[in-house]
This record gives C-alpha cells, structure tokens and sequence, in this order.
C-alpha cells in the first residue's frame, strides 16, 4: 500500500487535471486516499521517505496519528527500522544473564518462539522475519493464545517475560517507539494452600528422622532439616553457605537470597 501511495501520487501529479486525483493532500505529510477515505501518513525524515496508513477517515483522529508517528520517528533510529523480531530475540540471547538453570529455560523459548510463531496459522512466513514496527499487540496475543493457551500459567508468564524483555530491549535501542507487548498482562497464579507445621510439629518431624534405625544418614538428614526449619532458609542458600559467612563473634549468619540476590542476617 506505501508504494501504490507514491505511484499513486506521482500518477496523478503527471495526468493533472485529465484524471481525478486518488490521493488528495490535507495537511504537509497527510493525504487522503480518495476512493477508500482513510488517511495515510507521507514523511520524510533521516534522509528517508517514511509511509504509514493511519487506518481511519476521520480528519482529526488521522492528524493525532500523524504526530504520533512524526514523534516515533523522532525517538528511534531510522537506519534501524527494518530490524527484524529474529534479530531482537538473537539480541536477547546474547544478554542472557542469572541462573544456568534459568537461561536454558529462556533459550528454549526462543526457540519456540522461532518454530511456532507463524503470521497465521497456515503460513510458512514466520513473523519474526518481519520487521518490529510491522508487529501490532493483538500479533503477540493471538500467538500466546494459540501456542500456550494450554499450558500452564507458570509457563505463560515465562513465556511473555522473554517477548516483553526482547521488546523493551529494542525500545532501548532505539529500533521501536514502543513495545507491542508492553499492555499485555501476566497471569495471576493461583494462591497455593500451604499446610506449615507448627513448632511442635517440626520437632517431632526431627526426632522421627533421627529415629530410622535403618537410615545410615538420619543423623546428616536431621541436621540439615532442622538447620533448615530454624534458620528460614530453602535448599540453594543451604547449599552455597560457607563457613566465612558464619559471624560467631556477631553472633549472626549473613546469607544472599539466590532469586533476589539480597543479602540479610539470620541471629544465631
């Protein structure tokens, strides 16, 4: 459609008054399309001529969209603009950071994202060829719907966390004004009942794992429950405490949350 409104416009410019012009300039970049109504947006910026249909017939609503879309141009680097979703997620990846565990999680995504993500469902035209500025909120969600309707919430939020974090990547780059993705909501988890022992509970807990006569590592197991149960802290923490993290003379422990990567004291 941007190339029919050049040939369009050149057409009418050449015929003059022997042919009644499709395309009718409003304003300086905004023309109207004649046999349809809708506006389109013609501006030259960065040395390039920039073409957009701003998808409505009504004046003052295409002329907001028109300073809408000199503002994006504006913000964004115009030798930048036919990036493609492909190369945002290749960008992505190359930022991977935190857990081995978590960037596998993410990578896998990715490639996923690259299988299954279709401009619709039937074709071999994968949308992360396409440009950025071409990729609309309701692209995003109709793929989630269709690709991980079914899963799991947990999976879910994973999933849009990777789009989100490669889209607003992007912006920070200066490849798009703004995140298709960035209206779209996590799903709310479910709140889990958690059945927590009392005190006395975890005690008898303890004593009956000391107990097993036939577990040659009761002793070691015991400990590490009950270290485990009196200090507050889960296996990860446990697993990466040393004894330089123990302030006997402070008379406390002082630990890093593995997902938070907050440090705080335990009091001995």
């Amino acid at each position: 459609m941007s190339s029919s409104l050049s040939d369009a416009i050149k057409t009418s410019s050449r015929n003059g008054a022997s042919r009644k012009p499709q395309w009718k300039r409003s304003l300086p970049g905004l023309y109207r399309y004649e046999p349809s109504g809708c506006y389109f947006a013609r501006v030259r910026y960065g040395g390039r001529l920039h073409r957009k249909s701003l998808e409505t017939e009504d004046f003052q609503l295409a002329k907001r969209k028109l300073a809408n879309f000199r503002r994006d141009l504006e913000s964004t680097d115009p030798r930048s603009g036919n990036t493609s979703f492909g190369a945002a997620l290749d960008t992505f990846e190359k930022t991977l950071r935190g857990a081995p565990g978590t960037k596998a999680n993410k990578r896998m995504i990715v490639q996923k994202i690259r299988a299954t993500w279709h401009e619709t469902k039937d074709s071999d035209k994968r949308i992360y060829r396409l440009p950025l500025r071409h990729i609309k909120p309701s692209d995003v969600e109709a793929w989630l719907e269709r690709t991980c309707g079914s899963g799991s919430i947990a999976h879910q939020n994973d999933v849009l966390s990777v789009i989100r974090t490669a889209f607003a990547n992007a912006v920070e780059d200066g490849i798009i004004a703004r995140s298709p993705a960035a209206g779209l909501k996590y799903q709310k988890r479910p709140q889990p009942i958690r059945l927590t022992p009392t005190f006395e509970q975890f005690r008898a807990i303890v004593a009956n794992i000391r107990g097993q006569t036939f577990n040659r590592d009761r002793d070691d197991s015991a400990d590490f429950v009950e270290f485990m149960g009196l200090s507050g802290l889960g296996q990860a923490e446990m697993g990466s405490l040393e004894r330089s993290d123990v302030d006997l003379t402070a008379g406390r422990i002082v630990i890093y949350r593995h997902k938070t990567l907050k440090g705080f004291g335990i009091p001995i």
